[in-house]
């Protein structure tokens, strides 16, 4: 999905992918927040959504990603929409993770 000039927000629904691994939204014209229904992925190992225009908080339930291997945020400062507030303490429950990118 990278690169395709993607419009809008990520639809909620996104978490009823239960065999999804790996997906990247790098380099589209995305909005709005992180969708916690994410956290609904019992199999996401990457989570790309770099270089959009997402902005909110990093939702809690990311923390429930369990799976989770790498989780790049990098990009979304650059718009008016930006990410905001403190990384949520729940990042530390991701055993897996060995690569989170934010700035």
């Amino acid at each position: 999905m990278e690169g395709n000039s993607l419009f809008g927000a990520l639809p909620t629904n996104i978490g009823e992918m239960v065999a999804l691994q790996a997906v990247s939204f790098d380099a589209n014209f995305l909005s709005g927040t992180i969708p916690t229904e994410l956290a609904a992925l019992p199999a996401i190992r990457e989570l790309i959504l770099s270089n959009n225009f997402i902005g909110g908080t990093i939702p809690p339930e990311i923390g429930n990603m369990f799976t989770l291997e790498i989780l790049n945020l990098e990009g979304s400062m650059q718009s008016t929409q930006s990410l905001t507030g403190p990384i949520p303490a729940q990042i530390g429950n991701l055993a897996f993770l060995r690569k989170f990118l934010m700035a």
